[in-house]
């Protein structure tokens, strides 16, 4: 266990946070203001908690630090070059994690000639070279632009299976977190939300707020069950659970044979769920997936998120049955 809060106190920042982050890669979560760069504070020692305790694991004998810290704005040193950020922290040569980044060309600029995207890779380069067994990092790439931001946090990951250090680190990037991460913790208004393997986040959400922390997603409650004629596996689930979390990936649609009203029933085929048939009123593209709004049951519009090609480009009035595919365990 790498750290262990008790009854964590911070001002107004953090209340009462009891909390176990083990070794591996975990994301903080949360919205703006919620207490994450509160809690890396503590996690790092910058900030000492009001009360409660914080207990930290021994790094052992092959790491150089216990923990690197990259606060969100960097903490670089405006004086220190681009190279020399390195060569402070590490006995090693700084030529290869630099042009890993892409920045030996930049190797002898010093802070304030970087670009923002340049001084987010550095910050994240400094604290790999540190050679700590914890590294901390908030919002870590944040600036880089999106285009090669993938490749940087595959090279991070690369390097921290290589050498056994974790991550603790906080997103609004919630396909960094379902990348990279292994397991979650939300805050809200300064407490511990929710805590989990991402998976389990991804799949089995808890209520819509928590889903959409990873992505787009589908929340069907009774009544949204009921309007698209989905069978009493779902509709048991939403009742009891207050709703069951469909990511777009596990919704389809499919023409419907003999048109609005035909009885289709509700038809397992493994764990695809079928409903009864609903009308198109609108089908687009939105954001990489599709968006269909569709009349249910009882004349109720609904809007659904589905993978693009299927189901997208339905003409209004078009008549079709809606799937839905249940992982096991569908909530928690």
């Amino acid at each position: 266990m790498l750290f262990d809060l008790r009854d964590v106190e911070l001002g107004v920042r953090l209340r009462g946070v009891s909390l176990r982050i083990a070794g591996g890669v975990t994301a903080i979560l949360g919205y703006s203001g919620a207490g994450k760069s509160s809690l890396l504070s503590v996690l790092a020692g910058f900030e000492q908690p009001t009360c409660g305790s914080v207990e930290r694991a021994d790094p052992g004998a092959g790491a150089a630090l216990p923990c690197y810290w990259v606060p969100q704005s960097g903490g670089l040193w405006s004086h220190v070059s681009v190279r020399g950020h390195v060569e402070l922290v590490s006995a090693g040569t700084a030529d290869e994690i630099l042009r890993a980044f892409d920045l030996w060309e930049r190797r002898d600029a010093c802070p304030g000639d970087l670009s923002q995207g340049e001084r987010s890779r550095l910050s994240v380069v400094r604290a790999l070279s540190a050679g700590a067994a914890v590294l901390l990092m908030d919002e870590p790439l944040s600036h880089v632009d999106p285009v090669r931001k993938p490749g940087y946090w595959e090279e991070l990951s690369c390097r921290l299976r290589a050498t056994g250090a974790s991550l603790v680190f906080s997103s609004h990037e919630p396909g960094v977190v379902l990348r990279h991460a292994e397991r979650v913790v939300c805050l809200r208004a300064g407490r511990v939300w929710h805590e989990s393997a991402v998976r389990d986040l991804y799949e089995r959400a808890p209520d819509r707020q928590l889903g959409e922390f990873l992505g787009p997603l589908n929340w069907l409650d009774g009544a949204l069950a009921v309007a698209l004629g989905l069978g009493a596996e779902v509709l048991g689930e939403a009742d009891r659970r207050g709703g069951v979390c469909v990511r777009p990936e596990r919704l389809r649609l499919r023409a419907a044979e003999g048109g609005v009203g035909a009885d289709l029933g509700c038809v397992a085929g493994g764990r695809w769920v079928r409903g009864g048939v609903v009308r198109v009123l609108e089908s687009r593209l939105a954001g990489g997936l599709a968006e269909t709004v569709v009349v249910g049951v009882g004349g109720r519009e609904c809007r659904l998120l589905h993978v693009p090609g299927v189901g997208v480009g339905w003409g209004v009035g078009s008549s079709v049955y809606v799937e839905v595919s249940l992982p096991e365990g569908a909530v928690t």
